[in-house]
């Protein structure tokens, strides 16, 4: 069965196992190739501040190539800001990360901020009501 939403078509399984002839089925793990393929993170420092810029897709193949990137900056900056300008989308498994680093970061007092958030991943965090709770800065640095 499918259902076709503003963001795409969703496809729904009725119960699918995750037995395959008497044993657990796991997803076949991607290669740091293919990760790279679906997002590349390039990271850029100044003094206390750290730019991650996000290009591709956060989604719940990927979300550890964020996660390790960014939580090595947290005790290191005070200030991370997640530039989304070429994230082209993300799934609820990169909702959960940005979420995560963003508690992570405010528990080590650290600022994890969003930039230039592109339209479709602005509407995606806007229907989960994010972008009231997660910090978010324009183009120049400018809280929003």
């Amino acid at each position: 069965m499918f259902k076709v939403t503003s963001l795409g078509v969703w496809a729904f399984a009725a119960a699918t196992p995750l037995w395959e002839n008497g044993a657990l089925w796991e997803a076949p793990r991607m290669s740091e190739t293919q990760m790279q393929d679906r997002l590349r993170i390039q990271v850029e420092r100044m003094a206390d501040v750290a730019v991650v810029h996000c290009q591709g897709e956060l989604v719940s193949s990927v979300t550890d190539v964020l996660y390790r990137a960014v939580k090595e900056l947290i005790p290191e900056v005070k200030r991370i800001v997640l530039d989304l300008r070429e994230l082209s989308y993300l799934d609820s498994s990169g909702i959960g990360m940005i979420v995560r680093l963003f508690v992570s970061a405010k528990a080590a007092k650290c600022s994890l901020e969003l930039a230039n958030i592109s339209g479709r991943v602005r509407q995606i965090l806007g229907i989960t009501d994010l972008l009231s709770v997660l910090q978010v800065i324009g183009e120049n640095n400018i809280r929003m």
